[in-house]
């Protein structure tokens, strides 16, 4: 468990289960401190999920950056994969893909300006990507961020890329298994 803001790390549990979920949620907060936390950032773990939904029925679940960034990177580079088979640039591309702009190397910056040009579905993935990541910069109070939320994952499961569908149908189920991200 680490602080939303700040970073630091509260806690940490052994296993990644309900049950060590519930004990590092009651150990950490009095009953009275639980009722009042209103938010909870967390990966999109069934066990954890329950287990808040357990013991913090009234917090809203947020799904944190990392998780989802790294979903929707595995997606871009199996896209990437596939799209090798018919375009040599893609060839040794990953990097070039999965890395901030202001890194990369004089060869990446290249390859990259070719890759983001193509109508190849690799880069269709790089495009969705971009535009969930600026969800972040989104306030939860904003009224608008439900809708936004929804609307890029429709247009993303309207390009019909199978590896992108699977990733929104994930948060898809996720959210609609999860009762407090319905709030």
């Amino acid at each position: 468990m680490s602080h939303l803001l700040g970073g630091a790390v509260l806690d940490v549990v052994e296993r990644r289960c309900s049950k060590s979920a519930e004990n590092l949620l009651n150990k950490t907060f009095t009953p009275q401190q639980r009722e009042q936390i209103c938010t909870i950032n967390v990966d999109i773990w069934q066990p954890f999920l329950k287990a808040i939904q357990s013991q913090l029925p009234q917090a809203l679940v947020v799904h944190d950056r990392f998780h989802l960034v790294k979903y929707l990177n595995e997606c871009m580079d199996k896209v990437r994969r596939k799209d090798v088979a018919t375009e040599d640039i893609l060839k040794e591309s990953r990097y070039a893909l999965l890395k901030k702009e202001q890194n990369f190397m004089d060869k990446q910056r290249a390859k990259f300006k070719m890759i983001k040009t193509m109508n190849q579905e690799v880069t269709k993935v790089w495009y969705l990507r971009e535009n969930f990541k600026s969800l972040f910069g989104i306030s939860h109070n904003d009224s608008d961020a439900q809708g936004v939320l929804i609307e890029r994952a429709q247009d993303a499961f309207m390009c019909g890329i199978k590896e992108v569908n699977k990733v929104i149908l994930m948060l898809q189920s996720c959210r609609r298994r999860c009762k407090c991200l319905n709030k």
